[in-house]
Parts: C-alpha cells; structure tokens; sequence
C-alpha cells in the first residue's frame, strides 16, 4: 500500500509540475459527459427526434376565422348581410397516429443510440485514462532507471580512476544509461500518444495539459459468466433497443390489420374527395389540400413497411438466422 501511495503521490507531482488539470476518473467520466464531441451530437439528433414528436402531435394547420359582408340595394330598401366562419382542417384515414407513431420509436431509437454512444463513450475514457496512468507510472520507472544508470556510470568511472575495473566495465555502464535514456524517450512518446488519446475522448481542445490521478485499489471478484452475460443482455442500451425493435417486428399483424382497413379506407375517402369536387361542394384548394395528406398517409404506410423490414433485417444479422 506505501508503494501505491508513493506512485500516486509521483504521478501527480508530475503533472503539477507540467501545469497540467489532475483528474481523476470520476471527474474525467463527467466531463467527458458533457465535452464529448460524440455524445454532444448524440444529444442534439435526441433533441431533434424530441422535437419532431412535438410537432407531430400538432394540428398541421391552424383554425381559420373569415368573415363575410354583402350589402343589398334595392330601390328604398338597403340591406347588409354579414357572416362569420371558423374552419379547422381535420385528418383522416389515421395520418395523425401515423405520424405520432413514428415521431415516437424516432424517439425511442434516438434515446437507446444516446444510452449506447455514453456507454461507449465511458467505455473510451475508462480505457484511455488508465492507459495514461499506466504510461505514466512506466515513465516514472523509466526515469529512477536513467537516474540509477546515470550513478553507476558515474561510480564505474570513479573505479576505473581507481584501477578497480577496466574500460570495458566503463563502457557497458555508458552503453546501460544510453538504453535507459532511450527508455524514457520511448515512455515521453507513449506518454503523449495516450495525453492525446485522453484528451479525444474528453472532447478537450489539444492545447490543454492534462493529468491523472490514479490510485491502486480492490478490485472485487467477478460475477459468474453466465450472471454477467444475462445482465448485459437486459441493461445494454444497444441490446434494448434491438428487443424493442423485436417488439415493433411483432406489431406486423397490427400493420397487416392497417394495411388492409385503413389504406383502402384512405383510397374511398379520395374518391369521396374527388366526387365532392365535381359536384362542386369542395372548392380546388380544399381538394389538394386533402389528397395531399392522403397521399402523405399512402408514403408514411410504405415507408412502415420499409422500417420492418429494415428491422427484421437487423435482427437476422444480430442472431445469424431468421428468429
């Protein structure tokens, strides 16, 4: 425990002396979730998909008040007629709940993508920030080992002065602080490989000096592998959102049901639609108004049927075969 404390206690002298900001892991994992470049864009495309669900549950127009007035004359008499109408566009063949309905697994999709992108993320930064202590902790090594090179270079000489050895002995001690000197080089370049590998992970800008602080301590013994492996199959973001995806592909009889009902009922209501235009109750606006959402209801259906197949697809690739 003394020798874990002392490294501790070198690694951070280190990176004082270096004028770097100490970390340690916790702190490191929190800011990398709110610096990460990945998580931050994770983040906003959740935001987006938010966004969309909220519009999606709006009426696509908003009500309408008009006013009419029409003056009458005749000879003695004047007459005035006055009006006032409130229209509201109303959808029909269930193009509402289409939508609303793929705003939300939009949703859904985008919060398990978040959920499994900080899993990664966290993932990242745990592996980078032990990386730099280990890296670190060599360097340390490294250094005593050019300091103790270096002293018994130095004592080597003194005895060849003295005639206790020779100059061979001289020149293997030059050629030992050489191969250490080459160490601590060696250890300096790993050192900033993982500083910069670090540094991505936190989303941190590249001129910024940046240390850890490390300390040993008790790793508890592992869960049975069958215990680990059901635990990541039930808490895995990107797992959940594959068993939710299952769940949509079970909805398929659903969408069957819609497609039979409600389409065909959506082609009556454009026939309807276009019966009332030539008889000259629906004006031309009112008309392509109308067609236009159903055939929004008609694209939505096809590109349903494209998600669950897209979906099943998925699933096969995870399972190797057709579940």
């Amino acid at each position: 425990m003394r020798g874990a404390l002392a490294t501790t206690v070198v690694l951070v002298l280190a990176a004082a002396a270096a004028g770097a900001d100490l970390l340690s892991l916790e702190e490191a994992l929190a800011r990398a979730r709110i610096a990460s470049p990945a998580l931050r864009a994770a983040e906003a495309d959740l935001d987006a998909a938010r966004g969309r669900l909220a519009q999606a549950r709006l009426f696509p127009a908003n009500p309408v008040l008009s006013g009419e007035l029409a003056r009458h004359t005749a000879p003695g008499e004047e007459q005035l007629d006055r009006g006032v109408a409130l229209a509201q566009e109303i959808e029909v063949g269930g193009q509402r709940g289409l939508r609303v309905g793929a705003a939300t697994y939009d949703v859904a999709h985008a919060e398990h993508t978040f959920a499994d992108r900080r899993r990664l993320v966290e993932g990242e930064v745990r592996r980078a920030f032990f990386a730099v202590a280990a890296v670190e902790r060599h360097r340390v090594l490294a250094a005593e080992g050019v300091a103790l090179a270096d002293r018994i270079a130095d004592t080597a000489r003194r005895r060849a002065r003295a005639g206790d050895v020779g100059a061979l002995d001289v020149r293997l001690a030059e050629v030992e602080t050489a191969r250490a000197a080459q160490t601590l080089a060696a250890a300096d370049s790993e050192r900033a490989v993982a500083l910069a590998h670090l540094a991505a992970a936190l989303g941190a800008p590249p001129d910024e000096a940046i240390g850890v602080i490390a300390e040993d301590q008790e790793h508890a013994a592992l869960p049975p592998e069958q215990m680990l492996f059901e635990r990541a199959l039930a808490t895995r973001p990107d797992l959940v959102a594959a068993r939710e995806e299952r769940a949509r592909l079970a909805a398929a009889e659903a969408w069957a049901r819609y497609r039979d009902a409600a389409l065909p009922a959506a082609s009556h209501a454009r026939a309807d639609i276009e019966r009332a235009f030539a008889a000259g109750y629906l004006g031309l606006p009112e008309v392509l108004v109308q067609q236009d959402r159903l055939l929004q209801v008609q694209g939505a259906a096809i590109d349903t049927w494209r998600d669950l197949n897209i979906a099943e697809s998925d699933l096969i690739e995870a399972l190797g075969e057709r579940p």
